[in-house]
């Protein structure tokens, strides 16, 4: 059996940065070295730090039937993903419930799944993904508007969080209609979040063009259970609008 070139990564492949597999001059085990590796794939994907160790193992459902909905439904469609490949079906989910309910953590968490498994992915919190793509046009990104735009409308899983956040304009809608009728196009998934009731106020938000095509795309999971998880960890009780 041939050996593992002692400069390779842990699975054979180009070595990591120096920084990734040193920890004060010591070489990283092969296991710590994945889970370097692990973390820089996720943070390469655009999930936000506090995100990074969302799974559906660790959503907390605290005896909640809609939560333990939620996770199920999640679940079935991991189990599933892959058999609309390609199709004119539903690829894709769109999580609806109000703030704080954990919809972010549960498409994160969808997101982390579907990269275990070897897809390519992106995560894009769209009123942040909104001002990114507008700082192309002063050269404060080193990629232009065309390169950040072809690179969600080709990655095989892309996951909109905050969809409806942003503040409407003629510009916005353009940019997420091209985004969301390309991967619509190629039938390929798009994961998506809001904040808003699905589907009366999002069609609002972002129009009929790309809501009417969110609907054809995506299964719907939520709505998400009223009770604002972020009050409730220090003691809050409040429920969402």
């Amino acid at each position: 059996m041939a050996k593992t070139p002692a400069n390779s990564g842990p699975d054979g492949g180009a070595p990591p940065p120096k920084t990734a597999i040193y920890d004060n001059d010591s070489i990283l085990s092969p296991e710590e070295q994945r889970a370097v590796f692990a973390a820089l794939r996720l943070e390469r994907c655009g999930i936000p730090r506090r995100f990074m160790d969302k799974t559906l193992e660790n959503f907390v459902t605290r005896g909640s039937k809609e939560r333990r909905d939620v996770v199920q439904a999640a679940r079935s469609y991991l189990s599933s993903f892959g058999a609309h490949e390609g199709k004119d079906e539903r690829p894709g989910v769109l999580l609806s419930g109000g703030t704080g309910t954990g919809k972010t953590h549960i498409l994160v968490a969808i997101l982390r799944e579907l990269m275990a498994k070897g897809h390519s992915a992106r995560y894009y919190n769209v009123p942040n993904l909104l001002k990114l793509l507008r700082a192309t046009y002063d050269g404060q990104e080193d990629l232009d508007e065309d390169d950040l735009i072809n690179e969600m409308c080709q990655v095989e899983v892309l996951a909109l969080d905050d969809l409806g956040a942003e503040k409407p304009s003629d510009w916005t809608a353009d940019r997420l209609y091209l985004i969301v009728n390309t991967r619509y196009e190629e039938c390929r998934p798009v994961l998506v979040a809001t904040n808003l009731a699905w589907p009366e106020d999002l069609e609002r938000a972002i129009g009929r063009r790309i809501a009417s095509r969110l609907a054809e795309m995506c299964s719907l999971i939520g709505p998400f259970p009223s009770q604002d998880w972020r009050y409730s960890s220090v003691g809050i009780q409040r429920r969402t609008t």
